[in-house]
């Protein structure tokens, strides 16, 4: 069989092309609608934008119905471990955390992180001992400082921390003071707090 150029160039995009499709009629290929022919269509023809548009406009209607089976629920045989604090919140950790409250306190508090990986070391109810060292709170005001005050706040509240010691210097603008009466409700036994200028030996009084 011979095939004119043009037949020979669109016949590998237009074999499946397989029904003459008439003037106005819906046009097909591999079975699907894909538009209206603007002129007759032999089979086999090149089918394109010069004698097809799509049935697609600009505001279509569509409405997504599908043919849902409801499914019985099924039991599932888990469990996880959770650590329920004294407020209800529920942690999937027991942490030991450090939060300084300036960043004065960082080497303090990282010779207070020490000593505790120490003392917790094989320890299987702590999972990590935790400090989270900043570069903020001395010289902070307005905005800036409370942003900073909250975040650390929001930290002290977190259920993955079994117990938390809060370390300021005690002359920043971030007091340790002022960060207690404005943390709201804590459980005391869970929550620590520690100014090293009040303190002989800052990492002592931290243990």
């Amino acid at each position: 069989m011979t095939r004119s150029p043009s037949a020979r160039i669109s016949f590998a995009a237009t074999s499946l092309h397989c029904a003459l499709s008439r003037k106005g009629k819906t046009s097909l290929s591999t079975g699907l609608p894909i538009g209206h022919a603007l002129a007759d269509i032999a089979p086999g023809e090149h089918v394109h934008a010069h004698n097809t548009r799509t049935n697609l406009s600009d505001l279509d209607a569509y409405r997504y119905q599908p043919d849902l089976v409801a499914q019985p629920p099924q039991p599932a045989d888990r469990e996880v471990q959770i650590y329920r604090r004294a407020n209800g919140d529920v942690g999937v950790r027991n942490e030991l955390w450090i939060l300084p409250t300036v960043g004065c306190v960082n080497a303090m508090a990282r010779q207070m992180q020490n000593r505790f990986l120490k003392e917790t070391y094989g320890a299987e109810d702590i999972d990590g001992v935790h400090l989270f060292s900043h570069t903020y709170g001395c010289s902070q005001l307005g905005d800036d400082h409370i942003n900073t005050r909250t975040m650390l706040q929001n930290m002290v509240r977190h259920p993955n921390a079994g117990a938390v010691l809060v370390v300021g210097l005690g002359c920043e603008n971030n007091q340790v003071e002022a960060f207690r009466e404005t943390l709201g409700e804590f459980d005391p036994q869970r929550v620590h707090f520690m100014v090293c200028q009040h303190q002989d030996d800052e990492v002592e009084a931290g243990g």
